[in-house]
């Protein structure tokens, strides 16, 4: 049996072609403006809104980020989505976003923060957004 270079060729260009994928995985946070974008544009639905976040949870999970990296993650949407509910988004939609936000979150803290600003904007009440923190670690280090 003859193997020609150009089928080795071929079989060492996809072997390397499959390989590169399981070393090239970056565990970079997913961009949320897509979910800013979504649950603030004119036209902006709740539905709309909570795919984009159910969406953006998605992809934080397949990028493989722990959950603390996921809850940190959430909490920048979450004040991103506090901040344009000041800006004249939707209250409606501002606060279902948000009621997704902490549905998603890990740390029952951090949760119940995003919950309260999620109240605060569907009430059109002043939005707590600067006491949305970062997860709340399980040692004190």
């Amino acid at each position: 049996m003859t193997v020609s270079f150009k089928s080795l060729g071929l079989a060492a260009m996809l072997a390397v072609g499959l390989a590169i994928p399981a070393y090239s995985q970056v565990t970079a946070t997913p961009d949320l403006s897509s979910v800013t974008g979504a649950c603030t544009a004119e036209g902006a639905t709740i539905e709309i809104c909570q795919a984009a976040v159910a969406a953006y949870v998605a992809a934080l999970e397949a990028a493989g980020l722990s959950p603390a990296e996921i809850d940190a993650a959430l909490g920048e949407v979450a004040v991103a989505l506090g901040e344009a509910s000041q800006g004249g988004a939707i209250p409606e939609v501002i606060a279902a976003g948000l009621s997704q936000v902490a549905s998603a979150i890990s740390d029952p803290v951090q949760a119940a923060e995003v919950t309260q600003l999620a109240s605060a904007v569907a009430a059109g009440s002043e939005t707590p957004v600067a006491s949305i923190g970062s997860p709340t670690s399980a040692s004190p280090n």
